[in-house]
């Protein structure tokens, strides 16, 4: 998210470095958490879908500022890794932690918003940027049914679906929104 709100800041202010700063706390994220594989904070077994969400979504952010296509191949690789690792086939959405190490104690699918936007949410823009297509129909369809029940926590979602079902109607959009 640091990296994310640092690209943003780069288009506001421009000519201040913050782009460059943004670049580098990538590598040093890169360096710490994704040399083998993806993990959460300081145990390497444990990884949820929110460090890849938003791991990706850095990556798009850095890969759009900065027009290298190395980070739009790592989001891609990210998002691969992701649905083998999170996406529940069966109710198509992703669940918090992964599928392999299912824990009895929580339910693995968590479509609220808490702290931050839900990984489901961030997972969804995404699939648009990078043209996962069909992926994001059905995670789109599955959040909406969710809607029905708990759409006080899920206000992440209404602005996902909406990016979607603009983006996928033919809109050029980006995260701050749609050319008219």
């Amino acid at each position: 998210m640091w990296v994310s709100s640092l690209i943003s800041l780069n288009s506001t202010i421009p000519d201040h470095g913050y782009l460059k700063t943004a670049e580098n706390f990538y590598q040093n994220i890169e360096k710490k958490f994704c040399a083998k594989t993806i993990f959460h904070s300081y145990s390497e077994d444990i990884s949820f879908i929110e460090d890849y969400a938003y791991l990706i979504q850095c990556l798009l952010d850095l890969s759009d500022a900065t027009m290298n296509p190395r980070y739009r191949l790592l989001a891609k690789k990210y998002c691969d890794e992701a649905l083998k690792k999170f996406y529940d086939n069966n109710n198509k959405i992703f669940q918090k932690n992964e599928k392999s190490k299912n824990d009895i104690f929580t339910s693995p699918i968590d479509i609220s918003d808490n702290t931050l936007p839900n990984a489901n949410s961030i997972m969804l823009i995404n699939f648009s940027r990078l043209g996962y297509i069909d992926k994001a129909k059905e995670l789109s369809n599955s959040l909406n049914g969710y809607l029905n029940l708990y759409k006080s926590f899920m206000t992440s979602s209404l602005k996902a679906l909406d990016f979607f079902k603009e983006n996928n109607s033919g809109k050029n959009c980006n995260t701050e929104g749609c050319e008219i």
